[in-house]
């Protein structure tokens, strides 16, 4: 079954709106939710995990309205929040024991689980350690494990590689690829390269609003044949942003080499470049900027 958000908005009183009509269908396997910092990825996933309701629009799953019924979803839900703190004298093993614990499960079948979340995500010789001397990265995979403690359908993850190390980072994003298959897997991310190597789908957020969304490949032809290079002096750089939408800006000694999104060619010797999801995010964000600057949110 999906995951169906309808026209969701949220207002916070002084704040204005952190979603407005944001309307997607998520299906079994991993969707990327990508979009700068303060673009309402972390409101919508707490909306999805049932944390916060919505001013506006619902959610359901299988039928039924989570502002009305959460628990529909909470029993078949694993959610990752940006800020997932531990207990730093807790070593992995106690902190997933007292957490199962916590959630209900029975100790037989929860010890049995821990052990085969410690081995999927690479903590099983770590297992014994203190969580305070991990890294990173190590805590985040005890976040994705602490997740999976009841198999879950939907699994909800936010930010989940923001200040890991390239290796970690790598590391984290394929394991959910590898987790989606037959659950649904909600990405969130400010990271282009966490989503394009990953993300069977791909759903573009800005102020609040849906962008676009997709497959990878659909979201590169919505761009195909508006992005171009072209080299500009250094000291001509700050025009040239004023003039185009500048994505890429690569040194080269005196020149820099530019990667401009435009709907026709911008200057005679510009060259023609096959985009990349970098370009798409950039051009279609900017584009639905344009379209709705001065309204709500």
């Amino acid at each position: 079954m999906p995951l169906v958000i309808e026209g969701v908005g949220k207002r916070y009183p002084g704040r204005g709106w952190a979603l407005s009509q944001f309307t997607l269908t998520l299906e079994p396997g991993l969707t990327g939710l990508l979009g700068p910092n303060g673009a309402g990825k972390s409101t919508l996933m707490r909306i999805l995990a049932t944390l916060t309701r919505p001013t506006e629009g619902r959610v359901t799953w299988e039928g039924a309205d989570l502002a009305k019924q959460p628990d529909a979803l909470r029993d078949v839900l694993g959610y990752l929040p940006q800020d997932f703190g531990v207990y730093p004298q807790l070593s992995a093993l106690e902190f997933l024991e007292y957490l199962a614990a916590a959630k209900g499960l029975d100790a037989r079948a929860a010890k049995t689980r821990i052990a085969e979340l410690l081995e999927l995500v690479n903590l099983t010789e770590a297992a014994h350690r203190p969580l305070g001397g991990y890294s990173g990265g190590m805590r985040q995979r005890v976040g994705i494990a602490q997740a999976l403690l009841n198999d879950p359908r939907v699994l909800i993850v936010d930010e989940p590689t923001a200040g890991l190390d390239p290796e970690e980072r790598v590391r984290l994003r394929n394991l959910l690829g590898e987790l989606s298959g037959d659950r649904i897997v909600l990405l969130s991310t400010h990271i282009v390269s966490d989503v394009e190597a990953t993300a069977a789908h791909i759903a573009l957020i800005h102020d609040g609003r849906l962008v676009a969304h997709g497959t990878p490949d659909e979201l590169l032809a919505r761009v195909e044949g508006r992005v171009w290079e072209l080299a500009v002096r250094a000291e001509h750089l700050d025009d040239a942003r004023r003039f185009w939408r500048v994505g890429a800006a690569l040194r080269r000694g005196s020149d820099v080499l530019l990667r401009v999104v435009a709907d026709e060619i911008p200057r005679p010797d510009a060259k023609s470049v096959a985009p990349t999801l970098e370009d798409a995010y950039l051009a279609l964000v900017r584009d639905e900027r344009e379209e709705h600057a001065g309204a709500r949110p």
